[in-house]
């Protein structure tokens, strides 16, 4: 019991932090920020070279770090190899590539007498990319997040609506998206269309990084990291940094808007790595395990990608206002955008390991990548 308040606690207090700083200013009340459908008010600018380039800095460093890794203190490791059976490619990802092949049309091509079926095809186009990338997982391992534990994949769709609901409530501050189509619905109409497309996030990211961990490559080049010795100091010190930014976010948004997708996770982390340490992202790293942060960082924007093409054409569908960064994009998103996708998919786990937490769903038949 004493955890699963913890958990709670830990989860609310990261999301308050936002709205303290936007009360401080005084431009709207608490009202606003829970209003249904939501009202877009801001428009940023759209380029700004400068600060393209302070914002692309550390994208920069990560992606030189994940394409040379030897050149920072990883070492290749034949020994570390995904436990890999085989097996038959199953009966849901037939469903799932089913789905996708009958959805697709529907949701790209404007057909008058499928318009109402058009508007609810985001939620059967990801499901069958669920099905579909869980089952290229069985076929490669021989068990997959759906044949291990059926009862706690199916708890993964209410737990990635909240979680989404939680970023849309972040997105109340920052504005960086908002959606066309939506207008005329009340509030009720837009939470019972938003859920079902809302609760398709997390398991997607996550069956997508368990997919990577199925690839010997992903094994040898990060099992073999720099060991994070002092990982509770900067669990703290990106915690200290996280609860102010946080708060900042909600006072100056068209500065601290990275910290949408940067800040809970920040905020969470010390919390969780002093009083749930087996659920800590950082865990891993103390011991030079970069496995589950890299099947992450690599699952969230390969699941950027299909959000944003099965968007493109698509209606109802979202664009972007995005400070500074609004060139070279790739369908809507800009492409600097789509690195906003790797730490998302570190929160996607952490939540994902509180959710299971408060539902005493701690079981190593979860893990996307074991743990030894």
């Amino acid at each position: 019991m004493a955890r699963r308040l913890a958990a709670l606690l830990i989860l609310s207090g990261a999301f308050l932090l936002p709205l303290a700083g936007a009360l401080l200013t005084g431009e709207h009340d608490a009202a606003y920020y829970f209003q249904f459908p939501p009202e877009i008010l801001k428009t940023y600018p759209r380029i700004d070279p400068i600060g393209a380039l302070v914002i692309a800095v550390i994208p920069f460093v990560f992606t030189i770090i994940c394409l040379f890794p030897s050149k920072f203190g990883f070492h290749k490791s034949s020994d570390l190899r995904p436990p890999l059976s085989g097996g038959v490619f199953p009966w849901w990802g037939w469903l799932g590539l089913g789905l996708d092949l009958v959805f697709w049309p529907i949701a790209w091509l404007d057909i008058p007498e499928l318009s109402m079926l058009r508007r609810h095809t985001f939620t059967p186009l990801w499901l069958g990319y669920i099905f579909t990338v869980d089952a290229l997982v069985y076929w490669r391992k021989g068990h997959s997040l759906a044949s291990r534990n059926p009862k706690a994949f199916a708890w993964m769709f209410p737990a990635s609506a909240i979680l989404w609901w939680l970023f849309e409530y972040i997105n109340r501050f920052v504005q960086n998206w908002f959606y066309l189509g939506v207008d005329n619905d009340s509030a009720l109409e837009y939470i019972g269309f938003a859920t079902p497309c809302f609760a398709t996030v997390l398991p997607a990211l996550l069956v997508t990084a368990e997919l990577f961990g199925t690839f010997s490559w992903l094994h040898r080049r990060y099992g073999r990291g720099p060991a994070w010795g002092s990982a509770k100091t900067w669990a703290w010190i990106l915690g200290g940094v996280g609860v102010v930014a946080s708060f900042c976010m909600g006072i100056w948004p068209q500065y601290f808007f990275p910290f949408a997708w940067l800040g809970p996770l920040m905020v969470l982390m010390p919390v969780v790595h002093r009083w749930l340490p087996e659920h800590s992202v950082l865990t891993p790293l103390m011991r030079g395990d970069f496995r589950m942060l890299a099947a992450l960082s690599f699952a969230g924007p390969v699941c950027g990608f299909f959000w944003e093409m099965w968007n493109i054409y698509s209606m109802p569908k979202w664009e972007y206002q995005v400070p500074f960064v609004m060139f070279g994009k790739i369908f809507e998103m800009p492409l600097l955008g789509y690195y906003g996708y790797v730490p998302f998919g570190w929160e996607c786990l952490l939540i994902w390991n509180l959710w299971m937490v408060l539902w005493g769903m701690d079981k190593d038949d979860l893990e996307i990548i074991p743990r030894g």
